[in-house]
C-alpha cells in the first residue's frame, strides 16, 4: 500500500498542476480505498472528498463509492446509503464508466445488504457480472481473459458472490 499511495499522490499532485480534475480525481479515489484498506478513514475521506469536489460525474461515482464504504466501515449506514444512491444515480445516468464502475457496484450491494435490501443487493451484483461479462467478451486472448477475471479484485468478488 505504500508504494502505491507514494505513486497516486504523486499523479494527483501532478494532475492537479495541470487542472486535470478527471484524473486527479481518479488518482484521488485510488487513494482514498489505499488509505481505507490501511485503516486511516480520516485520510480516506478526505481524498475521497477532494475528487468529489471536482464535480466530473465519473469521478464522482468513485468518490461516492469511496465515501460509502468509509461510512458502512464506521458503522453509518443511512450517511452509506445516501453515499450510495447518488453514486448508483449516476451510474444509471451514464451507463458505465471507465473507473471504479464494478467496484462501485459491489459498494453499492455491500450498503444495500448492510441495510438490509437482499433484493437490491443482489440486483447491484448482477449489474456488475453483466458489465464484466461484456468486457470480456471483447477479450480474445485466453490468458488476458483469465486475468481479467481473477486477477482484478473487484471482478473476482463480483463473478464469486452471484455462485
Amino acid at each position: 500500500l505504500d508504494e502505491s499511495i507514494a505513486v497516486q499522490t504523486e499523479a494527483a499532485d501532478t494532475f492537479a498542476e495541470q487542472h486535470d480534475p478527471r484524473l486527479e480525481g481518479y488518482s484521488r479515489v485510488h487513494l482514498a480505498l489505499a488509505y481505507a484498506a490501511r485503516g486511516d478513514l480520516e485520510e480516506a475521506e478526505r481524498h475521497a472528498q477532494i475528487a468529489e469536489r471536482g464535480g466530473v460525474e465519473p469521478v464522482l461515482v468513485g468518490a461516492r463509492a469511496a465515501l460509502a464504504r468509509i461510512a458502512l466501515v464506521r458503522g453509518n449506514v443511512p450517511g452509506a446509503l445516501e453515499y450510495a444512491r447518488t453514486a448508483k444515480e449516476i451510474l444509471d445516468r451514464l451507463g458505465t464508466v471507465e473507473e471504479f464502475d464494478v467496484l462501485s457496484r459491489i459498494t453499492v450491494a455491500d450498503v444495500l445488504e448492510a441495510s438490509g435490501d437482499a433484493a437490491g443487493a443482489k440486483k447491484a451484483i448482477a449489474r456488475a457480472r453483466e458489465i464484466i461479462q461484456a468486457r470480456a467478451a471483447k477479450l480474445k486472448n485466453p490468458e488476458v481473459l483469465k486475468s481479467f477475471r481473477e486477477r482484478v479484485p473487484e471482478n473476482r468478488e463480483a463473478l464469486s458472490r452471484m455462485r
